[in-house]
């Protein structure tokens, strides 16, 4: 098995797993055999449809396995871990997390690579709902103009919270939604419509646990609808000022809030106060700029409003573990070696 495989569709995941297809459903329902070399146990992929999947996985393999993957943009990914530990280093966050027992994460990335450990010996049960945040939004429609759902899809879809990706315990209703996808018998379609029923469920259940959890985390605060295209604005004026930003009195004045609301609305919407989202999005700028062009260190730290380059790569290593100058080297060596 070549240690180097970038997995970056689940079809290039059965490969690098050498997992045979066994049984086919009309390529609705199709359970994937893991060869003995490698191990034992089904995959079984169930397509609900177009833009909706459930894989679910019972595997123990015989040796460890390291599997790199850089997986396309726009995805959202509801796991549930019911045996087993895997190690996730996640690269475009520089966040490692160990994936375990009755956890259940929520991802939703513009792109993600990195890689995944399997343990010798271990049994993995697992369950993954994959579909995209166009979909997961096209639900959400009904609700867009509610402050709970538009503040926690929001926080979601944040790609520099990672609160949802590193992992919760799964509660008593969601354990038992999981738990019946796993152990669900029906003849193949009425299974499909079994399964798209618990699905919706388990959206919903994990929507309301984040919206109880968003409520005692802000303090019922509360926001009327017409003040969230204000608040909107701001964030949108944050990013495109970030060379230099406006101060909080200007931003209340531009967006036509008052200050108090304007700090304590945003903290509520987007779950970070207006400082620190400014500076996670300098961070990000950032990152891309040092990976995809050439410029120094100066150069860069001035385009995002740093005029000492010292505290720039202070504060980006403090972001991501590394300084801006050691991410350079690793670009170009990958590019020269």
């Amino acid at each position: 098995m070549n240690d180097n495989y970038i997995v970056t569709s689940i079809e290039d995941y059965f490969e690098f797993l050498q997992a045979e297809k066994k049984h086919s459903y009309k390529d609705i329902i199709m359970k994937y055999e893991l060869n003995k070399e490698v191990g034992t146990g089904i995959y079984e992929r169930i397509i609900l449809n177009p833009q909706l999947e459930v894989g679910i996985m019972d595997y123990t393999f015989n040796k460890d396995i390291i599997m790199l993957y850089d997986l396309s943009p726009n995805y959202f990914e509801i796991a549930y871990c019911n045996e087993g530990k895997m190690i996730i280093y996640e690269e475009n966050i520089g966040v490692k997390k160990a994936f375990d027992e009755h956890k259940i994460s929520i991802n939703v990335r513009e792109s993600a690579s990195g890689y995944m450990k399997y343990l010798k010996g271990q049994k993995y049960k697992t369950i993954s709902i994959y579909t995209n945040k166009s979909y997961v939004e096209k639900l959400l429609e009904p609700y867009a103009n509610n402050i709970c759902f538009k503040s926690i899809w929001n926080s979601i879809n944040d790609k520099t919270s990672n609160e949802l990706y590193l992992g919760n315990i799964a509660n008593t209703q969601q354990i038992k939604i999981f738990e019946e996808i796993m152990s669900c018998t029906l003849p193949s379609m009425t299974r499909l419509l079994y399964l798209n029923g618990k699905v919706m469920e388990l959206i919903a259940s994990e929507f309301e646990k984040l919206k109880e959890g968003f409520l005692i985390n802000n303090n019922s605060i509360c926001i009327k609808s017409y003040d969230i295209e204000k608040l909107e604005l701001a964030r949108k004026l944050i990013v495109d000022n970030m060379e230099n930003p406006l101060s909080i009195n200007e931003l209340a004045r531009e967006v036509g809030l008052n200050t108090n609301k304007l700090k304590k609305g945003f903290k509520c919407l987007y779950n970070k106060t207006i400082f620190g989202y400014l500076r996670d999005k300098k961070m990000e700028k950032a990152k891309e700029l040092l990976l995809s062009e050439e410029k120094t260190i100066a150069q860069i730290a001035s385009e995002i409003g740093y005029a000492n380059p010292s505290q720039f790569s202070a504060a980006f290593k403090k972001k991501y573990g590394i300084n801006p100058k050691e991410l350079q080297k690793k670009v170009e060596f990958k590019i020269t070696g």
